[in-house]
């Protein structure tokens, strides 16, 4: 599972330690906080490979900040 801009961490502590689970933000602060795998990039940046990699890709209230949705 990847989560696209996790913000402060708060869903990443609800996910199952069991789930292996990564988070991606374009912001190091955020990734601070996160407690499990992370990745400092930009969603814009994404390889097209990450899709057979991850069976869930998440973002929540990330699009409105993305400059070029359609790379998103």
């Amino acid at each position: 599972m990847l989560e696209i801009g996790p913000g402060l961490g708060d869903l990443g502590d609800l996910i199952s330690s069991e789930v292996d689970y990564y988070c991606m933000d374009i912001v190091g602060g955020y990734l601070e906080l996160a407690k499990r795998k992370r990745m400092l990039a930009d969603v814009e940046g994404i390889p097209s490979a990450f899709s057979q990699f991850f069976d869930i890709v998440m973002a929540c209230d990330v699009f409105e900040h993305v400059l070029d949705e359609g790379n998103a």
